[in-house]
């Protein structure tokens, strides 16, 4: 079977550099990752060209059966990058295994309806491959969370001990992040999810086919209605990567937080060996080296996102060469992505919190004397916090003056005596009452503002989590289910 129009007679004339080195490499890349999904598509064409009676049964048959043989036995040595794409070469590919009836197939479609069909589908394919990872690392923050709502940390600003939390509450911060990341790709999901068929090159076809049928068969959950927005839109592609980006971008600064509490200067958990390694000269240090990986690795989607809005931008509303840069990196980006997402899932896992080390330090590094200035004002009519507030400072101006600034210093005398400086009066409070106040867990306790690091707060807020993640859950396993019972159904 000879191939389609001109193609046969001037790919030959192609510059080497254009072939080989320009359009060859996305043709292999989509060799990689595509050919399954041409395969659907044309078997899907097929089937609604029989549904429609313009292919018989018996063509339709013979069709489908080359198409499953070209997806089966196609090989690299078959492709050409004078075909320009992979379109053409699976086509190619189909044709010499058709016979007379494959010459039926590639009526009213055009590339510019197949290729953005292909696409989509491998774009939710990826959206699903995020989002099993992103569950992962939600169950495992889930897990370590309700293991630790009790377990007490510094909570730091400008990297000074700030006030005290709890590791459950930390995580459980993160997690309501990678809830609204999830829906977010629920959301680019959605927009992806529409098929381009009838299309054709840009403003449709006067040949009868069914877009409805064409959009059931490959498990899509409408069709796009204007035939030029069907061909030319890469924007849902944009969005995946913008909320990829976003979302790696946080998992960066948790890799952050992580590497700071696995530091010296807070001493607040460790690595376990799996994910840390020993310096090639200093044998004391175990560095999470892991952790700046991670950092590392989060960068590419940030720059994934620049590389697929300026492939777009200044380009025509229409079908563009320019367009095909989009899809450079995308699986390497995907890649990434769920590696991180696994691989922050096994530090967590794998991490050791200090729970004395980490309350004594909460205990002693001032981190709770907020919660003395609220208790003053609490209690003490007539003292507004901003007065209160001024009170524990100068106490904690005098202290920190000292060589050894220890916080037990704070004691009812020195409380009655500032007090009375700054006020004018004196507040009586016990040393009992002061301790108790200035106790990190009771410092938490007394919070009743709601979705604190109070234990029982936190709680609530993981079962809320919870009860979201198991939405989540049965969504990507209808979503997947609905696909993959449309593409069971593709044969006659």
């Amino acid at each position: 079977m000879a191939e389609i129009g001109e193609r046969a007679r001037i790919k030959e004339k192609l510059s080497p550099l254009f072939k080989d080195k320009i359009l060859y490499p996305s043709v292999i890349d989509d060799y990689y990752h595509s050919k399954s999904e041409y395969g659907l598509v044309d078997k899907a064409w097929a089937l609604m060209l029989a549904k429609q009676g313009l292919l018989s049964k018996e063509d339709c048959r013979e069709i489908i059966s080359a198409v499953d043989n070209t997806v089966e036995t196609l090989s690299v040595d078959e492709l050409d990058g004078g075909r320009e794409d992979f379109y053409f070469n699976f086509h190619t590919g189909v044709l010499s295994r058709a016979g007379k009836a494959g010459g039926k197939l590639h009526v009213g479609r055009s590339r510019n309806d197949v290729k953005p069909a292909v696409l989509r589908m491998e774009v939710r394919r990826a959206i699903w491959d995020i989002m099993d990872a992103l569950i992962d690392l939600q169950d495992t923050l889930l897990a370590q969370a309700e293991a630790n709502l009790e377990t007490v940390i510094t909570n730091y600003t400008f990297y000074q001990a700030a006030q005290p939390t709890t590791i459950a509450h930390y995580y459980c911060a993160v997690l309501h992040g990678l809830l609204r990341d999830f829906r977010r790709f629920a959301n680019a999901y959605k927009n992806t999810n529409m098929s381009p068929f009838g299309a054709a090159a840009l403003s449709g076809t006067s040949i009868p086919i069914d877009r409805e049928i064409m959009a059931e068969l490959l498990g899509f959950d409408t069709f796009i209605t204007n035939s030029h927005d069907a061909a030319t839109s890469r924007d849902y592609l944009v969005e995946m990567e913008m909320d990829a980006a976003l979302m790696m971008n946080s998992l960066s600064r948790v890799a952050d937080d992580i590497l700071f509490w696995c530091s010296d200067g807070s001493q607040t958990a460790a690595l376990d060996g799996s994910t840390a390694m020993c310096s090639s000269i200093m044998p004391q240090k175990k560095s999470p080296s892991g952790l700046q990986y991670i950092r590392g690795k989060c960068s590419h989607s940030a720059a994934k996102v620049v590389d697929s809005l300026l492939a777009l931008k200044n380009t025509a509303y229409t079908n563009v060469s320019d367009g095909a840069e989009v899809l450079t990196a995308l699986w390497d980006n995907v890649d990434q992505i769920t590696v991180t997402l696994r691989f922050l899932a096994e530090i967590i896992t794998g991490l050791t919190i200090k729970k004395e080390k980490a309350y004594q330090s909460a205990a002693s590094n001032f981190c709770t004397t907020s919660g003395l200035a609220e208790y003053i004002a609490l209690h003490n009519e007539g003292v507004p916090f901003s007065q209160a507030h001024t009170v524990v400072a100068n106490i904690l101006g005098k202290i920190m003056a000292e060589e050894s600034p220890d916080i037990h210093k704070i004691n009812s005398e020195l409380l009655r005596m500032t007090s009375k400086e700054v006020l004018g009066r004196e507040i009586q409070m016990s040393d009992e009452e002061i301790n108790s106040v200035l106790d990190p867990m009771n410092h938490l306790q007394a919070k009743v503002s709601g979705g604190t690091p109070k234990p029982s707060d936190t709680a609530l807020m993981l079962k809320d989590a919870l009860n979201e993640i198991k939405t989540e859950k049965k969504w990507l396993s209808d979503a997947k289910k609905k696909v993959a019972d449309a593409y069971a159904a593709l044969k006659i």
